[in-house]
């Protein structure tokens, strides 16, 4: 019920809930039981939502290193706090830290999953960001060619997630300078949502209303 609510946007009631089955699992399970510990770092990603982001990562570093001796550094649980980690040292534009943990995660996720799944392609996707932020634009450049070429692979080339990262690599490229390339991807990005999501859905007005701006 509580990852429910999170997926509604409700994260104060989610966090709530969680608290609620923590006070239950802690004395039947035990600290360091594996759903003790999932249920740890869904709280922590509610309160992370919440714009806590202190005590988000405080939670998550303690849940991160418990699972970690608990359940092992490949386990799914142990790798989505890891994820989870990375973006709240993002929210806190602590973007060395996120770039490391995101290739850390990167990693156990191609080892686990394989490149071509979705937490795979959604991790490098972060790690791309990570790295325009902070003006990496060349390797955020070769990180979304990769992601891109998998997600068109994997999920097709009209798919949502895949148009989403073409928009996400025409605005690296318009921040690198290289308005003539970035031209040609935010053409291409803007017919292609024109004609599987239609001119007036936000993920196409939206970017066509940012570069006209530009």
């Amino acid at each position: 019920m509580a990852q429910t609510y999170a997926g509604l946007g409700l994260y104060g009631r989610a966090q709530a809930l969680s608290q609620e089955a923590l006070a239950i699992e802690q004395p039947l399970l035990g600290e360091n039981h594996r759903l003790t510990l999932s249920t740890e770092s869904e709280l922590a990603q509610d309160i992370r939502a919440q714009g806590h982001l202190v005590e988000a990562e405080q939670r998550l570093r303690t849940t991160l290193t418990a699972q970690q001796k608990a359940l092992g550094p490949d386990d799914p649980d142990t790798i989505a706090t890891m994820d989870r980690l990375g973006y709240a040292l993002s929210n806190e534009a602590h973007h060395t830290e996120a770039e490391a943990l995101f290739r850390q995660t990167l990693a156990a996720e191609r080892r686990v999953f394989g490149p071509d799944d979705a937490q795979t392609m959604n991790t490098l996707n972060e790690l791309a960001q990570t790295l325009t932020v902070q003006g990496r634009y060349a390797e955020a450049d070769q990180i979304y060619t990769e992601l891109i070429a998998a997600q068109r692979q994997s999920l097709g080339a009209d798919h949502p997630a895949t148009l989403l990262s073409m928009e996400h690599a025409a605005e690296n490229l318009t921040e690198e300078g290289r308005y003539g390339r970035s031209g040609e991807a935010r053409d291409e990005v803007i017919a292609a949502q024109t004609r599987v999501l239609g001119p007036d859905h936000p993920q196409t007005s939206g970017p066509r209303r940012f570069w006209l701006s530009l």
